[in-house]
């Protein structure tokens, strides 16, 4: 696993999943919108929401833990961190 800091840093292809549908999920949102090239959101993950957040859905945590792919999906929390699995280091 790798810790992902700065967005050239991001494998190109990559499926991200956005901890938390709020204000700071949109936000960073938009931050990987404006990496297409590189990443692309597929979902959300939050503790209190189920549904769809700026058109895309929203999963629960206990459905993360059982659906997250590290060999291809990275998760991003917090603002300015990422994880990336073992196949994308």
């Amino acid at each position: 696993m790798a810790n992902i800091t700065r967005p050239e840093q991001l494998p190109a292809g990559l499926d991200v999943c956005i901890d938390g549908a709020g204000g700071a999920g949109a936000y960073l949102l938009s931050k990987f919108e404006a990496l297409a090239q590189r990443a692309r959101v597929r979902r959300f993950a939050d503790t209190y929401k189920c549904g769809e957040f700026r058109g895309l859905p929203v999963v629960s945590l206990d459905e993360l833990v059982v659906s997250f792919d590290l060999g291809r999906e990275l998760l991003s929390w917090g603002g300015d961190r990422c994880v990336v699995g073992p196949a994308q280091t």
